[in-house]
């Protein structure tokens, strides 16, 4: 089928999806309130790979003669890993790095899932198969994933107690599972056209014994439903410059004995069981999260200049020390994603590459860590201007004495007023909370990544190093001792 276009990706969200807000089904989300300009923003991603000046860089030809989105292209080599990011970062510009869920993200975690699908053949030869079969119909269609990974409202037994899942298997037959309970977070939902239910999401034991389940399922699947939380603006793009252009919408799913066919089970296995190759879907995500985030650091960097120089304020050491530091947070991220490419792993079953699955966790908890300092740099900079920006209409009434007492330094008031009701947007906004609560938390809690990250990494060679200094070496005429070639030494 190849490449959609916008028109052909609105027309597929004209379907029996049952979207609740407020209390009522939405009909069509395409022109709702609230949640048309969404879908919009989703379209114009279609439109834009379809751009005859951007289909080389946004997408490649298949082995079956037809364009996909570059997302969906294995990485073979090192520059196959460049292409990706590339197109990543293409369209990452466009939105300024604010869509963190948009197809391609997605997309990658489909295409590594179906890369590693031999590694899968090691626990179950059935399952590598509809993991491969799951991304090459995800590729062919050009499809538009969410995903939900959590329980939405989960509670922490006390000890020794056992948990009870709000989501599990209730029933299993010769057509499929039957899933009923809550999941989240479903970002994007109402404007995807699939759900993948990351491993472990429905609680199933068979003959007693726990066993992890992972799934897709159409958006628009029989018993499911999904649960908006509040919209945040209807107002034009004029009044709130980036909520007003886009607001990603995040969802419970509520199944209700939903039938889950077994050719969209992609991991049935019990929970005892290794599975291999996870660390390279994680690493494709957290590549893609990487380089939409350097977009997003610019942007804020090019935000947080413009209201220090309006104010004049960039003139002060402290403000220019706030802005050096973001300087150093984006040129930090650059960095490790170069790093996360020319260090890339070159699996050696698949003989496919795939970005530093070290390097880019760093990178997501970096980002987690670095986004609330530069809100703060924000809110910081632009000081007392965010609680006094007026209103475009008030300008236009009070003409004169608006560019006499309320424009900006190299800029007129109303100029000066779209400034900062940008960075109140980002900085102050509910849309903009979301935006801190989603970079904060959609990979997990910060301090059990970092925990994590201790735990896989080999110290082997940090310990060497150390215990090589502390070694006795009688007679040596070096004055540092040498490292033992394979025990620390370089290379």
């Amino acid at each position: 089928m190849g490449i959609r276009n916008g028109e052909t990706y609105l027309a597929s969200l004209h379907d029996d999806r049952q979207v609740i807000y407020e209390e009522r089904h939405l009909d069509d989300v395409t022109h709702e309130t609230g949640f048309s300009r969404t879908a919009q923003a989703v379209a114009q991603f279609y439109d834009f790979q379809s751009l005859p000046a951007n289909v080389e860089l946004m997408t490649f030809q298949t082995p079956d003669g037809d364009r996909a989105g570059m997302a969906f292209k294995e990485a073979l080599s090192k520059d196959d890993l460049r292409s990706r990011a590339a197109a990543y970062a293409a369209w990452a510009e466009v939105t300024c790095g604010f869509m963190g869920r948009s197809p391609d993200y997605m997309n990658t975690l489909l295409t590594t899932l179906g890369t590693v699908s031999p590694l899968l053949a090691q626990v179950d030869p059935v399952l590598a198969r509809r993991s491969r079969d799951l991304y090459l119909d995800a590729r062919r269609r050009d499809l538009c994933y969410t995903h939900t990974f959590a329980e939405p409202f989960k509670v922490v037994p006390a000890h020794g107690d056992r948990p009870t899942p709000s989501c599990r298997v209730v029933a299993e037959s010769s057509e499929g599972l039957v899933i009923s309970g809550a999941r989240s977070l479903a970002t994007l939902a109402p404007f995807a056209n699939m759900n993948f239910d990351l491993p472990g999401g429905a609680w199933y034991e068979r003959q007693g014994t726990p066993y992890l389940c992972g799934f897709v399922t159409p958006v628009a699947a029989s018993g499911l439903r999904w649960i908006c939380r509040d919209k945040f603006t209807d107002v034009n793009d004029a009044d709130s410059p980036l909520a007003g252009r886009f607001d990603e919408m995040d969802c419970v799913a509520i199944f209700e004995k939903c039938l889950i066919p077994w050719d969209h089970v992609y991991m049935f296995a019990p929970l005892s069981v290794e599975t291999p190759g996870m660390e390279f879907v994680m690493a494709g995500l957290q590549h893609h999260v990487l380089i939409r985030s350097i977009a997003k650091v610019r942007f804020l960097l090019g935000l947080a200049h413009l209201t220090a120089e309006s104010s004049r304020v960039n003139q002060f050491i402290n403000i220019q020390e706030r802005l050096g530091e973001i300087v150093f947070w984006l040129r930090t991220l650059e960095a490790l994603a170069v790093a996360a490419v020319e260090d890339a792993y070159l699996e050696p079953v698949t003989n496919t590459y795939h970005p530093n699955p070290q390097v880019t966790e760093i990178a997501g908890v970096w980002c987690a860590q670095i986004f609330p300092k530069i809100i703060d740099h924000v809110l910081a900079i632009g000081g007392s201007r965010h609680m006094s920006t007026t209103q475009p209409g008030t300008i236009e009434l009070l003409g004169d004495l608006a560019e006499q007492y309320l424009h900006g330094y190299g800029s007129d008031a109303a100029a000066t007023a779209a400034l900062f009701r940008l960075a109140w947007e980002v900085a102050g906004s509910t849309w903009g909370s979301r935006q801190g609560l989603y970079e904060r938390f959609h990979f997990g809690d910060e301090t059990l990544r970092k925990v994590n990250g201790y735990l896989r990494y080999d110290t082997s060679q940090a310990v060497a190093m150390v215990r090589r200094i502390l070694s006795d070496a009688p007679g040596s005429d070096k004055v540092f001792p040498l490292p033992v070639a394979g025990k620390g030494a370089a290379g």
